[in-house]
């Protein structure tokens, strides 16, 4: 306490210079004024995660929708001469993407046997339809019922919950009851009763995929 008293006594009031308060520029903003999004962005930047995730989506998107014309092929046509056909991209042979498969301990090229000029990205099935195309033609359906279903998910889930909580009490306690059964139903039930009710398709499973829990 002493040696501290000695140090603080070694400075003078004239090494001081009173700062008086200013109000405006304490008001002052120094940096620039963002909106929501361009905060949201600058945000999602700093997330090396959420780029790459983002990145990733955003290349499914595309391959989902042109990747079926990239091949100049449809999902849907058969060529059992084409039948079962390894995977083959020029280029990329050394890869193993080179349309030879090993049958019976020996390599053997199924394009050369079948007389086969084609590549086929991805290989055939059975059928002799193209994989590639088959590929981003399920990956296109979906992310169509999963959007979709997000889409309703929120729309009734911001209805339900809205109206449970602008009008309260007895109604919010009801709803909420309801959800609550809904939730406590096994989903094979309620899948069984949909496709009772509806065709099976695409329109089922996009009413049956989002959460019951949702709507609270």
């Amino acid at each position: 306490m002493i040696e501290n008293k000695k140090n603080f006594e070694q400075f003078d009031q004239d090494m001081f210079r009173r700062v008086e308060m200013n109000e405006q520029l304490a008001e002052r903003i120094a940096g620039k004024s963002l909106n929501f999004w361009q905060d949201a962005w600058m945000r999602l930047k700093k997330n090396k995660a959420a780029i790459l995730s983002l990145s990733i989506i955003v290349i499914l998107v595309l391959l989902a929708l042109f990747g079926p014309m990239l091949s100049g092929r449809d999902a849907y046509t058969q060529n059992i001469a084409q039948a079962k056909l390894p995977p083959k991209v020029t280029g990329l042979e050394w890869a193993g993407l080179d349309g030879m498969a090993n049958l019976g301990g020996r390599d053997i090229d199924f394009y050369e046997q079948k007389n086969v000029e084609e590549n086929f990205w991805f290989g055939t099935d059975y059928l002799g339809r193209d994989l590639w195309s088959r590929v981003w033609e399920g990956t296109r359906i979906s992310l169509f019922i999963g959007l979709m279903a997000a889409i309703v998910d929120t729309v009734i889930g911001v209805a339900y919950g809205g109206i449970s909580a602008y009008f309260g009490g007895r109604t919010d306690n009801i709803m909420q009851r309801i959800v609550e059964i809904l939730t406590g139903v096994p989903n094979l039930i309620l899948i069984i009763l949909f496709i009772l009710i509806f065709d099976p398709g695409v329109f089922t499973i996009i009413l049956r995929w989002p959460s019951p829990a949702g709507s609270g």
